[in-house]
């Protein structure tokens, strides 16, 4: 397994750097992907008897999952993002990666009782005991690799009090972080793997916690609903994402301890009566949960269109409303041997969870596109005026979907065409976070004019010398607003900014008698300037 480690961490450094020259290229990403998955699941399925058919179920679905990863970046204009911001080149990629891991986890115990079977039948309580068996190992795995890796850094913090630098040039360099990375998690993976009583141990003492904790959660669900019956659902749904993503890892929670508690529940369970009671009234309610959540994202997305994140979080409500129904509905039908549908509800959802996440990343259901004709549709039929659409949006988040779209709104009529150019033209020219920090520099334009906040929140040297034309509009929106309190600080400020033209010239402006100071560095300097002052 060390070999075979190091093996994997030396292709994939080679693949990192020769085909990708330092480049984001889905060829490469998707190679790579190829390379961890299959090595991995080699890792998992190990069995010197049948090689043959570990080797072609590994590489096999290897190559399967790896497309996903591929898609997403020949989508995105990776190469150009990654010098407009790191969000876009390896951010928008995220998703493909989640699906990536959740494919490989979710896959990886039906591989192992075929590969053992050579059937196609797969015993529910045999899948439970396989997958928490390797979340365990790759929990333990993940904890050894990272105490290795400080190890490293502790011995070379003592060779750089002697002035040895050489250790830490080695360690930091990429060829040897992906070989000792993966020859660790190969060494340690066979270690842990190998220690059949400390995992049979480790694996019921997880399911044996779920037990007490099941009531607990279920407990806070229904003390959750009565206290939503009394508040009603105003605050829960009013546009905010955290109330969505609460109910959600509620839901996941109560899904995952239910599980947990299926292995020592299958034919009888340990509570009495009235612990009883509330669990499965706990589960009758996750439907109800599953449904407010995804009316909270249909809210979101009625005001603000389709995004990426809020289409994953659709795929996530959803899935959470097909597993709240199969075991709200075993817990009614059959009230007695309450646990009964858990079993083919968890065997079909996995297929189900399965199949969507790698339609999701095709061209079937593709969030991006979908986000971008939907964003496009919205400006088209005018529900967002061209002030308030959200231009960087498309151009910097999307990928090369996203800027086909946004050249359509540059190209299309509108009585408001010239502004809706220069805003483009102005984004074009700036980088991701310049943008970022440019919308919130707007926003605060107008929480001043509203009075919610006073002059000098607002970054007046970033506007004038980052946004250029965009910041003399929010400029001259500030010059307007004589009525303000602190108007004196407004105009004081972007006058004394007319005379540079960069930020070097503003940062001479300033006399300094730090020893430390560097007009290269004067960004970090002035902001601990204006904390002093």
């Amino acid at each position: 397994m060390l070999a075979l480690g190091i093996g994997q961490g030396f292709i994939i450094w080679l693949i990192s750097h020769y085909l990708s020259a330092y480049k984001i290229k889905p060829e490469s990403m998707a190679l790579q992907a190829f390379v961890l998955v299959g090595v991995f699941f080699v890792q998992y399925l190990w069995n010197a008897k049948r090689i043959m058919m570990m080797l072609l179920l590994a590489f096999g679905f290897a190559a399967l999952f790896s497309y996903p990863i591929y898609y997403t970046y020949s989508q995105l204009s990776v190469d150009v993002a990654v010098q407009r911001g790191w969000m876009v080149g390896f951010g928008a990629g995220m998703g493909s990666y989640i699906t990536l891991v959740a494919l490989t986890i979710i896959s990886a115990p039906f591989l192992k009782i075929y590969h053992r079977s050579n059937r196609f039948k797969f015993p529910h309580r045999e899948l439970m005991n396989s997958a928490w068996s390797m979340i365990i190992i790759l929990f333990y795995t993940l904890l050894l690799v990272t105490v290795a890796w400080a190890m490293l850094w502790f011995i070379n913090m003592l060779l750089e009090s002697l002035e040895v630098k050489v250790f830490k040039e080695i360690i930091s360099s990429t060829a040897w972080v992906y070989i000792f990375t993966l020859g660790c998690f190969g060494f340690f993976w066979s270690i842990i793997r190998d220690s059949s009583r400390a995992i049979v141990f480790l694996y019921k003492a997880v399911a044996a916690l779920s037990v007490p904790l099941l009531p607990i959660i279920s407990f806070v669900q229904i003390l959750f609903f009565v206290t939503l019956i009394f508040s009603g659902l105003y605050n829960l749904l009013d546009i905010q994402f955290s109330a969505t993503f609460s109910l959600l890892l509620l839901i996941a929670l109560e899904i995952l301890l239910y599980n947990g508690a299926y292995k020592d529940c299958y034919n009888n369970c340990p509570y009495p009566s009235w612990i009883k009671l509330i669990v499965k009234f706990a589960i009758v309610l996750l439907p109800v949960y599953s449904i407010l959540a995804i009316h909270a994202i249909n809210l979101r997305i009625d005001q603000y269109g389709l995004t990426v994140t809020r289409i994953w979080a659709l795929i996530f409500a959803f899935t959470g409303l097909y597993y709240s129904v199969g075991y709200a509905t075993s817990i009614i039908l059959y009230n007695r041997r309450w646990m009964y549908l858990v079993a083919p509800t968890n065997k079909i959802g996995a297929f189900l969870v399965v199949i969507t996440l790698i339609l999701v990343n095709t061209p079937l259901i593709d969030p991006y596109l979908m986000s971008a004709k939907n964003q496009y549709k919205r400006f088209s039929n005018k529900e967002v005026s061209p002030s308030s659409f959200d231009y960087g949006y498309l151009e910097f988040e999307l990928g090369e979907i996203g800027k086909s779209y946004l050249d359509r709104i540059h190209r299309a009529s509108h009585p408001k065409s010239d502004y809706i150019r220069r805003t483009i033209g102005q984004l074009r020219s700036n980088t991701f976070y310049d943008w970022q920090r440019y919308k919130q520099q707007k926003e605060l334009v107008r929480e001043v004019g509203l009075g919610h906040l006073v002059a000098d929140e607002i970054n007046y040297p970033f506007l004038h010398f980052n946004m250029k034309k965009a910041g003399k509009e929010l400029f001259d929106r500030l010059l307007k607003m004589e009525y303000h309190p602190q108007y004196y600080i407004i105009k004081a400020s972007i006058e004394e900014l007319k005379p540079y033209k960069t930020w070097e010239e503003w940062s001479n402006r300033i006399p300094s008698n730090r020893a430390d100071y560097n007009p290269k560095n004067y960004k970090i300097w002035e902001f601990e300037w204006e904390l002093e002052e």
